[in-house]
């Protein structure tokens, strides 16, 4: 059995899902956050010039967008909103054509993104994908999900520890023979060197010279 890993954002989805999801709770749970959307925007160019780290920015985003805590339940209810939405306004045809075709192969189907796992599960649900590896979100006691993130931000060498850590308590994936695995950005790249069968989709500049100089098969998901 071989195991087809896919990236989300970019890759499966047209557009990046962590704002639209921040945008999307406050809209859902507490319009008054919207108007601290101006401040998650600030924090983005913080970001940019290095003020913080990838995994703080999506802290600071949803403390203010979500809260710093909420209800295990009520954050299930508003992913699997914001997944159907994303399913039906945000997918790529030809990376859902992509998912199918690898099924059918008899392919395990794993998504291996840095989004958080509440709403990256409902997604990979929608889609039919066997696993989930995720940023995830910290639980804290009485069945509440903090604005903190449990261990690292799923991305990078980081994803690449994630997947092989999945792969080492999953019997379906340690037995796997070989691991195809596609992305749309050079941030994978420690993915992309692990996997057996590395595809770049729709790369940018420093995404493509890599696929070029190691070889890598490069697609257009339309």
């Amino acid at each position: 059995m071989d195991v087809a890993i896919f990236d989300l954002d970019r890759t499966v989805t047209r557009f990046s899902t962590y704002t639209p999801f921040l945008l999307f709770a406050a809209f859902h749970r507490a319009r008054w956050r919207l108007l601290l959307f101006p401040v998650w925007i600030l924090a983005m160019a913080g970001y940019v010039l290095g003020i913080y780290k990838r995994k703080d920015l999506k802290e600071i985003g949803f403390r203010l967008m979500v809260g710093r805590r909420i209800k295990s339940v009520e954050l299930q209810h508003i992913s699997a909103e914001f997944a159907k939405r994303i399913v039906r306004h945000n997918l790529l045809t030809d990376a859902v054509a992509r998912v199918e075709a690898e099924r059918s192969k008899g392919a395990l189907l794993m998504l291996a993104t840095a989004s958080p796992d509440f709403y990256a599960r409902e997604i990979a649900l929608l889609l039919g994908f066997d696993c989930v590896v995720a940023t995830k979100q910290a639980r804290l006691p009485e069945d509440f999900i903090s604005f903190r993130i449990n261990g690292d931000n799923c991305y990078g060498k980081a994803k690449r520890e994630m997947v092989e850590a999945a792969c080492a308590v999953d019997d379906r994936l340690g037995q796997a023979k070989a691991f195809r695995f596609y992305s749309d950005s050079a941030s994978d790249a420690p993915t992309l060197f692990w996997a057996s069968a590395a595809i770049a989709v729709n790369p940018g500049s420093s995404l493509r010279k890599l696929a070029s100089k190691h070889g890598w098969d490069v697609v257009t998901f339309a």
